[in-house]
Order: structure tokens, then C-alpha cells, then sequence
């Protein structure tokens, strides 16, 4: 069985606790992330954003959803230079936002909650996504109805993230990462504290296919999951329905 390590915050915990916590790994995010993930977390956003082609208009509207230190942005215009994007990132942590300013002056930056995002209105945007966040909201169900919200009807929604594996071996070789070698060599680098977070915040989360269905439930419709890498991350796609 695959138990919930992770109770979902709320609160003074999301608003301190959870914020300082990657406000301290912000410099460090990206290069540990690589390391902790074997380099996969790479291909996998390749992979996922993908989907995104044929599917974005041109001066088109984005918005990253957890844009942590804005590699997404940075992705989009230059792999989609052509279709002239306007691109925006929202995260809690302005450390990370801070870091996202500096190496990026062609997307808008800002803190805020993804469970609250009353800052953009109803259907303002063309895409909206979230890589590799999603199980760090805490409320997954409010956090995917307040981005099918901003969506524009027709508009296309992405979650890429990690996912607890179906695979008993899987989760043993994960448990076996993630939970001890993981927080044992980035203590020389970082807050083992952090990555013994990250590796509870994947053990807990719902699985790829519950996180299409919530989509479903906020106004979503053809949901399409893709698994990479023997279920150990996944990518759902789908469009917000017409009204």
C-alpha cells in the first residue's frame, strides 16, 4: 500500500514554513533537482511540453503555474519564438521569483497562492501549466479549478509532476532514492530537511490518474495521461470545455 506520508498545509505553514523552505534551496533548485532525478526531470519536460505544439496561438497568453525559478518561461520563448509569447509565472516563493527576474526579462514575474489566484480574471488565459508543483499546492482540487478558471475556453491545460509508481519494485527503488541516499549526500549541499520534503510530498500525492479526473470535475474534458519513465512522473493534457 502506498501511503500518504503528507498531510496537505494550509495556513501559517504554507504562508512561512512551506515558502522559507525553498526560499533557502532557491540557488541550489535546478542543479539538485537534475541530480536527484538521475537528469530525468530534464527529459521529462521535454517530453511534456511537447504536447504543447499545435496547440498555442499565436501572440498566445501563458501562464506557469509554480514557475519556481522560471525555466518554462525561458523553454517557451525559445522554442516557440515565432508565435510571439506573452508568458507569466506564479510562485509563492520569491526567492525562486527573484532568481526567474533575473535570468529572464521577457516574461512577467509575481508571488502568489495557486490556490487564490483572484490577481488574473476569469478566462485571461490561451495555456496554463504546472511543472512539477502540483503536489506541493496545498489544495490540488482548488489549485486545478482556480487554473481552469483563468483558462480560456478551448484553452489547454498541462500538469507534469512525479507520481508515486504503480510498481512495487518502483516504489521500493524510489523509497530507496529518494528517501535515503537523496537527503544523505544533498546535506553537504543543501537542507536535507527540503529533500526529505520532496521526497514525502511525492510519496503522498495522488496518482496521474485521479489528478485527469479533478481536471474533468473543474471544467476540463478530454484528459490525456502520459507516464514516463516506468510510472515514476506523468503528464496530463487537456482542454477546458466550451460553456
Amino acid at each position: 500500500m502506498w501511503v500518504s506520508l503528507v498531510p496537505k498545509y494550509t495556513g501559517s505553514f504554507f504562508l512561512c514554513g512551506f515558502v522559507q523552505l525553498f526560499d533557502t534551496i532557491a540557488r541550489r533548485y535546478d542543479a539538485l533537482n537534475w541530480f536527484v532525478s538521475l537528469g530525468q526531470t530534464s527529459l521529462w519536460r521535454y517530453f511534456a511540453l511537447r504536447h504543447l505544439r499545435g496547440r498555442l496561438p499565436s501572440n498566445g497568453y501563458l501562464l506557469d503555474v509554480g514557475c519556481g525559478t522560471g525555466w518554462v518561461p525561458q523553454y517557451l520563448h525559445r522554442n516557440f519564438q515565432s508565435l510571439n509569447l506573452r508568458v507569466e509565472g506564479l510562485d509563492c516563493s520569491e526567492g525562486m521569483i527573484q532568481i526567474a527576474r533575473e535570468a529572464d526579462s521577457l516574461s512577467t514575474y509575481r508571488c502568489g497562492d495557486a490556490c487564490d489566484m483572484r490577481c488574473y480574471q476569469d478566462g485571461e488565459f490561451d495555456c496554463v501549466v504546472t511543472v512539477y508543483t502540483l503536489r506541493n499546492f496545498p489544495d490540488i482540487s482548488t489549485a486545478l479549478r482556480e487554473m481552469v478558471r483563468v483558462l480560456k475556453p478551448g484553452g489547454t491545460v498541462l500538469v507534469l509532476d512525479a507520481f508515486p509508481p504503480r510498481s512495487a519494485a518502483m516504489r521500493w527503488l524510489l523509497r530507496l532514492w529518494l528517501g535515503g541516499v537523496v537527503p544523505l549526500v544533498t546535506s553537504l549541499f543543501s537542507s536535507e530537511k527540503a529533500y526529505q520534503y520532496l521526497f514525502r510530498s511525492i510519496e503522498g500525492t495522488v496518482p496521474a490518474p485521479e489528478v485527469a479526473a479533478m481536471m474533468v470535475g473543474a471544467g476540463c474534458c478530454e484528459p490525456r495521461v502520459h507516464m514516463y519513465s516506468l510510472g515514476a512522473a506523468g503528464c496530463i493534457v487537456a482542454q477546458k470545455a466550451a460553456p
